[in-house]
């Protein structure tokens, strides 16, 4: 299961991404709304979604800040843009804030679909690396005790004459 957030300061636009994700993405829990970008921040910090789905034109603060800012509260979370302006200094200032995806509005739903499993893959493969590297830490520190005590023990005994440098 993958967690979205949508970010959109239409309430429309907010209901049909919803209906879409829900009719053709169930691996996906939708855990909040935002209708400005002060909001999706804080709506971020709150759920810590895997994907935010957030349109760059919003009140308060616009899309592009509101993913600067949620990028360095939440390095790990996906955020793919969503625009109805096919700006390319929109899209190359949102692809240096770490966007993963940019979208023009209007979307159509194979495609909204079709990026959205693209990204939860993604956010899949990071997530089984993180619970790899987190077994293996602990892994490490539960031999860690024995490794060492191995090492004195060889120390004490003399099996270990010179260090090499």
């Amino acid at each position: 299961m993958y967690t979205l957030l949508i970010a959109d300061d239409e309430q429309l636009e907010r209901q049909a991404l919803r209906f879409i994700i829900d009719k053709q993405c169930p691996e996906i829990q939708i855990v909040g709304e935002a209708g400005d970008g002060a909001s999706v921040v804080r709506t971020a910090v709150e759920e810590k979604p895997d994907v935010v789905l957030m349109d760059i034109c919003m009140p308060e603060m616009n899309g592009l800040e509101a993913a600067k800012s949620i990028r360095a509260l939440l390095p790990d979370t996906s955020i793919i843009m969503l625009t109805a302006f096919d700006e390319f200094s929109y899209a190359k200032e949102a692809l240096a804030l770490g966007a993963v995806e940019y979208l023009l509005k209007p979307i159509r739903p194979d495609e909204l679909v079709r990026t959205l499993r693209l990204v939860t893959s993604h956010v899949a493969e990071v997530k089984a690396k993180r619970q790899e590297e987190e077994r293996l830490r602990k892994s490490v520190e539960t031999a860690m005790p024995y490794i060492q005590m191995s090492f004195v023990y060889d120390l004490i005994s003399g099996s270990i004459t010179e260090m090499e440098h």
